[in-house]
């Protein structure tokens, strides 16, 4: 396994940790009576589904995996975009930074995959 394969498998990991806990409070807040933003909650389901998906993935060592990343960091940025803007929450910022370093590390995986079959080509 690559270098960078694993750099991204861990930051998947902790992109679906962090944005998960963040949703997890948002949703006891909720509960509690404080409303919750649905795109909010949408936008993070997606980035906690698709960091799950793709960790698995390139566990596998699947040829899709570097689609799925590419994918992912767009899911990701927009996430991190998403937890940036809630500032009353403390667990938003960790969940922002997480979700920006997995959107960086998903694609300087799914960049080197890629030139590397350019050129193998």
């Amino acid at each position: 396994m690559q270098e960078t394969q694993q750099a991204c498998i861990d930051a998947c990991l902790r992109c679906l940790r962090d944005v998960e806990r963040y949703l997890q409070t948002c949703l006891v807040e909720a509960v509690k009576g404080k409303a919750l933003d649905v795109e909010t909650l949408r936008v993070c389901r997606d980035c906690i589904e698709i960091c799950s998906l793709s960790a698995s993935l390139l566990l596998r060592n699947d040829s899709l995996s570097p689609s799925l990343c590419l994918i992912a960091a767009q899911l990701c940025q927009r996430c991190s975009d998403v937890c940036r803007a809630d500032s009353s929450q403390p667990l938003a910022r960790k969940a922002s930074i997480s979700a920006e370093l997995c959107a960086e590390s998903c694609r300087t995986f799914a960049s080197t995959v890629n030139l590397r079959l350019t050129t193998v080509q």
